[in-house]
């Protein structure tokens, strides 16, 4: 079947850091380089290079409203004409409208638009309330299809956590599946991970503040002090604020190409991803876990779903830098733990989290589309 595909991608060269997409962008390029055996992906950006689809003028409309802030901000709304054959239109966290001869349109997001506004962008709530009102209403009156208005319009509609489905219960919105994004499982050669004297933590995330990287540095100075041999990693970009000692284990890089993030986590022993209050998802702890990685993460949203407590990483508390350092001293006092844990991940990863799981239900959700 062929598959018209929109959903984020980002920019080859990043100009500004903070604006990647990040594990939406992870989860387009799987699609794109992985599809299941019987589908083709196109993804918008070349259909229109191809001519195979063009802008509706209504995108023009709701790109101005966006910019004028009559739109909440967030993923672009997009409205297309098609003028290929395309058997399904599948959309993933981008608002969409279709113009012309039905197709059928299955939607998808990792959390809700909503969320974004008020704990990724920290917006007060009657600001929060008042986009989503003027959302509903020009979504409504122009057909547009989103995650949380016109839902019923979309053929069917799915999002990636359990979490989410709740979440999304609570907007009113009914019949949600929950499928959890696969990734590509690694062949892991025996060499790559065996354990060396010094223990290495790995920090990934644009969102330094939201991710707890402030948690994280303070737990780490205190493991230093016991004169632990460890060494951190840093992948994503600093407050301003932070300023690294030289003389600390600690590697800081602001960006990575994505295979270079895959090597990081096949000579990593620990991930600590420790979000406040929010995460959508957290793609890179199911990244992390793929490749035996031991993975400590906060109970909050979704993160206790991909993580079990002491089988296949640790939870702990959230804004908590004790019980982090406490987690991280357990590990690193206890290697056969680490590496139980590691395999645990790696084990759960498979079960869960991975391409072929994924793909068997996504092809599911096609199929069952194209037959009503």
């Amino acid at each position: 079947m062929k598959v018209l595909l929109v959903s984020p991608l980002d920019p080859r060269v990043p100009i500004q850091f903070k604006h990647l997409m990040g594990g939406e962008s992870t989860y387009t390029k799987m699609l794109l380089r992985h599809p299941p055996q019987s589908v083709t992906f196109v993804h918008f950006t070349e259909a229109l290079d191809l001519k195979l689809i063009t802008y509706h003028p209504l995108y023009w409309i709701l790109l101005y409203l966006q910019k004028a802030r009559l739109l909440p901000p967030g993923p672009r709304a997009y409205v297309f004409r098609l003028h290929d054959n395309f058997d399904l239109v599948y959309a993933h966290a981008h608002p969409i409208k279709i113009s012309g001869n039905y197709v059928p349109l299955i939607i998808s997001d990792s959390s809700s638009n909503t969320l974004f506004l008020a704990y990724y962008l920290g917006l007060p709530r009657v600001i929060c309330a008042l986009w989503q009102f003027s959302k509903k209403i020009i979504y409504t009156l122009t057909g547009t299809i989103d995650g949380e208005v016109n839902t019923h319009l979309a053929a069917d509609n799915f999002v990636f956590s359990e979490w989410a489905r709740i979440k999304k219960q609570e907007l009113g919105i009914k019949n949600t599946k929950v499928i959890y994004p696969g990734l590509w499982v690694p062949n892991l050669k025996p060499q790559q991970k065996v354990r060396r004297k010094e223990i290495k933590i790995l920090f990934v995330g644009m969102w330094f503040e939201r991710k707890g990287g402030r948690i994280l540095l303070a737990a780490f100075r205190r493991l230093l002090v016991k004169k632990y041999p460890i060494h951190l990693t840093i992948l994503g970009q600093l407050p301003p604020d932070i300023i690294l000692d030289a003389g600390m284990p600690i590697v800081h890089k602001n960006f990575v190409s994505y295979p270079k993030l895959l090597h990081f986590y096949q000579t990593h022993d620990i991930l600590v991803h420790v979000p406040l209050v929010i995460e959508g998802y957290g793609m890179v702890v199911p990244e992390a876990m793929a490749y035996m990685v031991a993975p400590v993460v906060t109970k909050i949203c979704v993160l206790p779903e991909l993580v079990q407590d002491g089988v296949s990483g640790l939870v702990v508390r959230p804004g908590s830098v004790t019980e982090l350092a406490k987690a991280l001293e357990r590990l690193i006092n206890d290697p056969q733990l680490l590496k139980r844990l590691g395999r645990g991940a790696r084990s759960r990863f498979v079960d869960k989290f991975s391409l072929p799981v994924f793909q068997q239900k996504l092809v599911g959700i096609f199929d069952e589309v194209l037959q009503q």
